[in-house]
């Protein structure tokens, strides 16, 4: 009786297991080229394949969206969808590295604690933690988002921002902060301004609450995103806003991914 052959053995499996070895290898051939684009003879250099081999596998990366062509350069470059799945792989990261954090923050002040994190011209609501207050002040649900800006976290994020990038984010969102009260410009800079000199930021996106924002930078000092406390205006005077600010703070110092 002939002796089956084990899967991993089998040649369909090894010839679409090489495939993939080598789609992997174009994808980052592309990568290491991403910002001026790659042709197609480079690709084929590299991945050591014949160019109508290479072609077939560019063909069917970009029509998968992983790649992207430029017929006016016939040049290649990253596509959509990785870098959506970049941004995806990126989100649950940063809540996995924070989530403990959160949790200590939501405890500490006993209200409610955020972890966003900028997409695009938006503020990406990754995670909430809901303390056990009798109020619970939910004025972001995760996976939502926003004009980046809006709100104490969001502005935390755009104040860190390069200054270039950051007023190109203020021009483009300037319309969708008019559905905001007190986003109007001179409202953006000053907090902008503030949240430069004192290192947190505190505003409100419904009238009866009350937010306290801070960036989030990893151990190389790049920005990740920000955290904040949002609870009812009553309980957020001024000692109390300088108090949560110290606690985010010290919490995230010891806590960068």
């Amino acid at each position: 009786m002939a002796r089956e052959t084990p899967l991993h053995q089998h040649p369909k499996i090894q010839d679409g297991a090489q495939s993939i070895h080598r789609a992997m290898a174009i994808i980052r051939i592309v990568a290491d080229h991403n910002y001026t684009g790659v042709k197609l003879s480079r690709v084929a250099k590299d991945v050591q394949l014949p160019s109508s081999t290479t072609h077939r596998m560019l063909s069917v990366l970009a029509d998968e969206g992983m790649l992207s062509y430029n017929a006016m350069t016939k040049s290649y470059h990253l596509g959509v969808l990785l870098a959506r799945l970049g941004f995806e792989a990126r989100q649950y990261e940063l809540r996995h590295a924070y989530r403990d954090i959160l949790e200590r923050i939501a405890r500490q002040t006993e209200d409610t604690a955020y972890l966003l994190m900028q997409s695009g011209y938006d503020v990406l609501c990754v995670d909430r933690v809901v303390d056990s207050t009798p109020i619970q002040v939910l004025t972001f649900d995760v996976g939502k988002r926003r004009p980046l800006g809006v709100g104490p976290g969001s502005l935390a994020i755009l104040a860190s921002l390069p200054q270039e990038e950051m007023q190109r984010i203020l021009r483009h969102n300037a319309r969708r902060y008019a559905g905001f009260v007190g986003f109007e410009p001179d409202d953006m800079q000053h907090m902008i301004d503030t949240y430069r000199r004192q290192g947190y930021i505190v505003n409100s996106v419904t009238p009866y609450t009350m937010g306290v924002g801070v960036a989030l930078h990893d151990k190389a000092g790049k920005l990740v995103g920000a955290m904040s406390v949002n609870a009812i205006v009553s309980k957020m005077d001024e000692k109390r806003q300088q108090e949560i600010a110290h606690l985010i703070r010290s919490e995230i110092s010891g806590g960068r991914i």
